[in-house]
């Protein structure tokens, strides 16, 4: 089962439960009331027909003064008993009250009790196999949508390949004439990236995921750096990230720099664009900055299709950049820098090998 629809069936098994066992429970406190209060009414018409009798062999028998006996012909309850008291004929100034001690008419009320409980039992084994039933019914739409979305994927993956090895036997016959070229240096390093999605994308499918390595920060961000640059030359970039060493999942962080140093590059200024790319080994923070247009909205920029400038773009980098840094344990901070654009700011304490360097 996906971590989807385990999630599905858990919220929807919680919520039918939760409504079932909670419906059940006022039924029955209704019904232990209900039950009470006609025990009470049996036991009142027995002590009746004992004050005529006096054949009382559940109850005993006492005479009270009629000013001490404010109510008459009605069950009372005090500390000690439940009693009602009933008028003596051709006597104007004592009554007869009929008792039951307390310890029995807590076991009256204790077996009404327990019989209340043990239904409600046998009504929350009922509730979970009806909340079971209707959350795997429930679930069905969510498994068939999951599952074409999936057959989608593997689809278009595999019609990936196609295109992509057209373009490898093209760029190898020009890497024959053209040895040296940066433009076929950088088309192929575009290749691999969309390769290494592809391979993030299957490993996703197949609930697969890519282990940890260890990484020369300078040299990844270098490398990321200068693909973004192809697209973007006359914006200029400025390293400070001194020897340092992490552990994380290469390809998932790799997406997550190429995003933000895209985005610094794309916004910066267009006549002077710079981008700052900072490590501080200290505070162990990654700041990417740029000196352009900056951001209103710092807290809306993780949101799904959020945009802020008219220029090209779905809104759905950042959003991006937001789940893997949440896979990958790094927590991202957006805010204005000092130039007056964006930083992006990832907390790589995590990730870090303090000490350790990848060269």
């Amino acid at each position: 089962m996906k971590s989807a629809e385990r999630e599905a069936l858990i919220k929807s098994f919680s919520l039918f439960f939760i409504s079932l066992s909670t419906l059940f429970a006022i039924i029955l406190y209704y019904d232990y009331s209900r039950v009470l209060a006609q025990k009470e009414d049996d036991i009142y018409k027995k002590m009746k027909v004992c004050s005529y009798n006096l054949d009382c062999k559940e109850y005993k028998m006492d005479f009270v003064d009629i000013n001490h006996s404010s109510i008459e012909d009605k069950l009372t309850q005090n500390k000690n008993y439940l009693y009602a008291d009933f008028a003596i004929p051709a006597s104007d100034d004592f009554r007869l009250r009929i008792i039951l001690p307390t310890t029995q008419y807590l076991k009256i009320k204790r077996n009404i009790l327990m019989s209340s409980i043990y239904k409600y039992i046998l009504s929350l084994i009922i509730s979970s196999v009806l909340s079971l039933l209707f959350s795997l019914y429930s679930l069905l739409p969510l498994k068939r949508a999951l599952h074409t979305t999936e057959e989608f994927a593997r689809d278009i993956l595999h019609d990936f390949n196609t295109p992509l090895s057209v373009i490898r036997l093209n760029s190898a016959s020009l890497r024959r004439k053209l040895p040296d070229s940066k433009a076929l240096d950088r088309i192929e390093k575009s290749i691999d990236n969309i390769v290494a999605l592809q391979q993030n994308l299957r490993e996703f499918l197949d609930r697969r995921y890519a282990k940890e390595e260890r990484i020369d920060l300078e040299t990844i961000i270098k490398e990321r750096a200068e693909l973004v640059k192809a697209g973007y030359p006359n914006t200029t970039f400025n390293f400070k990230i001194p020897q340092t060493a992490i552990m994380t999942r290469k390809r998932e962080f790799t997406r997550i720099i190429d995003n933000i140093i895209e985005n610094a590059a794309k916004y910066a200024k267009d006549d002077n664009a710079i981008v700052n790319i900072i490590f501080d080994k200290e505070s162990k923070i990654l700041a990417i900055e740029d000196n352009g247009i900056g951001i209103k909205e710092p807290k809306k920029v993780f949101k799904r299709f959020y945009r802020e400038s008219k220029r090209e773009g779905s809104g759905l980098g950042m959003n991006i950049v937001k789940k893997l840094s949440t896979q990958l344990n790094i927590d991202i901070d957006i805010k204005r820098s000092k130039e007056g654009g964006t930083r992006v700011d990832l907390n790589l304490s995590n990730i870090i090998l303090d000490g350790i360097s990848a060269r």
